[in-house]
């Protein structure tokens, strides 16, 4: 919640100055959701989608930015802000999502803010109550957990574009309005993981040149999405009515399982000529599956994209095992056979001084895995990710 807090104070003192109260938005109203989701399991680190951070380095504790986002260790997320809105709202969900950031140690810019912002009198819901997965259906991102606690299993699957459905129809509004996506990634159908306690595998933070083989997805022809590679706006001269049509199709979340269908093939240059680009990824016994059905005229080939912040070893002929803080995860290759795998250092653009955002240093983030088709019109992935395996026969 960057931004936010300026939004809150502007809201606070144009009702002061004028009497008329904008609070009642919706993206004001639901930010509790948000803000209780988008943590990850202990309250360390966010789900961080997008220009968030420098993901691997600031996960380990390393890099320049880790005293500013954990000032004392501590992850600095401005959940004060939920105090205000949840006595605008009279919300005891909110009170309780920020009494359960406060819990984990979160910190806030201005915390004497809290004085004025917190109604002691406002019943705070326990944060059990509140159901342990959400969909937000204008930006398409799902969020599931096992529960609450720190040790849950977790996971975030992305699949929308850059900057909402509801832009769409503001565009056609407002033709003069020049839109800048720069903050946000070419990430459509990706996921990222938590489990046991670690981050298992995801994404690879704030970048100078947002790139689609820093996030666990598809490239086609070595190609990513929308027009990488530019400049910091990855999005930049695309149709937006095209990425309207990335989306989320389908979800079932329960407790103990989840099912999300995303529909990515907007999300990749008509020239590409990609016909289907279908994820399905689901949790279930402690497992997780990803079935890929793409289809392209003329052929392509297709390379899937995997990332650990720490190493990637071989552990037989499909499968590799991922260092997770000291803990293996398990990734088995279903299908097809025949394809080709490679590890590489997961290199970034990380973000340049104002002005030149797109010419900063190149950072190592992490490791990252890359399976590649044959040059096919049509083809289906199957992987098998086990975040706590049992025991690995593999050595």
């Amino acid at each position: 919640m960057f931004s936010t807090p300026w939004i809150i104070h502007y809201l606070d003192a144009h009702a002061h100055a004028t009497g008329e109260d904008l609070f009642d938005q919706p993206g004001l109203r639901n930010l509790y959701l948000y803000a209780a989701h988008v943590e990850l399991p202990g309250g360390n680190d966010p789900f961080d989608f997008g220009d968030v951070f420098e993901g691997p380095l600031t996960r380990q504790k390393q890099g320049s930015e880790y005293e500013r986002t954990h000032p004392g260790g501590h992850l600095h997320s401005n959940y004060n802000l939920i105090y205000r809105l949840a006595a605008r709202f009279r919300s005891p969900e909110a009170q309780g999502v920020a009494e359960y950031l406060r819990s984990l140690g979160n910190v806030n810019a201005e915390d004497f803010w809290t004085i004025a912002w917190r109604d002691p009198k406002l019943a705070a819901q326990p944060i059990e109550k509140l159901q342990p997965w959400h969909y937000f259906p204008d930006h398409e991102v799902v969020f599931w957990r096992s529960g609450w606690g720190a040790r849950d299993t977790a996971f975030a699957f992305k699949c929308g574009p850059p900057e909402g459905h509801h832009t769409a129809a503001l565009l056609r509004r407002f033709p003069d309005w020049h839109l800048s996506s720069g903050h946000a990634h070419p990430d459509a159908n990706s996921f990222i993981v938590f489990a046991g306690g670690r981050y298992v595998t995801g994404d690879s933070g704030y970048a100078g040149v947002p790139l689609t083989i820093h996030h666990n997805t598809v490239l086609v022809d070595g190609h990513g999405q929308a027009a990488e590679g530019a400049g910091h706006d990855a999005f930049e001269g695309m149709s937006y009515d095209q990425m309207n049509g990335i989306r989320i199709a389908e979800t079932k979340l329960t407790a103990a399982t989840a099912y999300v269908r995303g529909e990515a093939a907007a999300a990749y240059s008509e020239s590409l000529g990609l016909v289907r680009f279908t994820r399905e990824f689901r949790f279930q016994d402690g497992k997780f599956t990803v079935h890929d059905s793409l289809q392209a005229n003329p052929p392509r080939v297709f390379t899937e994209v995997f990332h650990a912040d720490g190493t990637i070893r071989k552990a037989g002929e499909d499968a590799w095992i991922f260092d997770s803080y000291g803990k293996p995860a398990e990734l088995s290759i279903k299908s097809p056979k025949g394809t080709m795998s490679s590890v590489a250092a997961n290199d970034v653009t990380a973000p340049g001084a104002p002005g030149s955002v797109d010419k900063g240093e190149r950072q190592i983030r992490g490791m990252r895995l890359s399976v590649t088709s044959p040059e096919v019109s049509r083809t289906e992935f199957d992987f098998e990710l086990a975040p706590n395996p049992a025991k690995s026969t593999h050595k």
